[in-house]
């Protein structure tokens, strides 16, 4: 009796299905990594500021941080400073981006069906925020009524009780 020992045979149809399919997972693979990456690098961008708000109403952490309708970060936490009885609201803007220390927070829209953002008005000062920097110059939210108001007569969602 002899034994012989057949070895699997691989047909070029087989190849090519195995072929196809690690391209497959390497392309799989490599929109992973692309994922992985993006999440972690948007994560840690920027820098951290503070503001502290009468009323931080209607505004909610992840909201956009905005300047000239851009967004430019992200708020990142809501609280309640229980010595001062105010809203403090921690956010991130870009690392590249520097803002004067008279710049001015309020809380908008910047379209009707849009959730409300932080938005910047930027101030004339040389002096500079600082990273973890408070920011006092802060404009209520105003309420519905109000933002209608503003739309109709044009000032884009910006809240009118801002003065200047």
């Amino acid at each position: 009796m002899t034994m012989t020992t057949d070895a699997p045979q691989i047909s070029r149809h087989g190849f090519a299905s195995i072929a196809a399919s690690a391209a497959v997972l390497a392309i799989a693979l490599g929109f992973y990594g692309y994922a992985t990456a993006t999440v972690s690098r948007g994560r840690g961008d920027g820098y951290p500021l503070m503001a502290t708000f009468l009323s931080s109403n209607g505004l909610q952490s992840g909201a956009d941080v905005m300047l000239a309708g851009v967004p430019v970060g992200k708020v990142t936490a809501i609280t309640l400073d229980d010595r001062s009885m105010m809203s403090q609201v921690q956010f991130r803007i870009q690392d590249g981006l520097r803002l004067p220390a008279d710049s001015r927070l309020s809380i908008g829209s910047s379209t009707m069906t849009s959730g409300n953002a932080l938005m910047i008005s930027p101030g004339k000062s040389a002096q500079l925020l600082a990273p973890g920097g408070l920011i006092t110059d802060t404009c209520e939210p105003s309420n519905l009524e109000q933002q209608v108001s503003q739309y109709i007569f044009g000032s884009g969602g910006a809240p009118t009780n801002c003065p200047g």
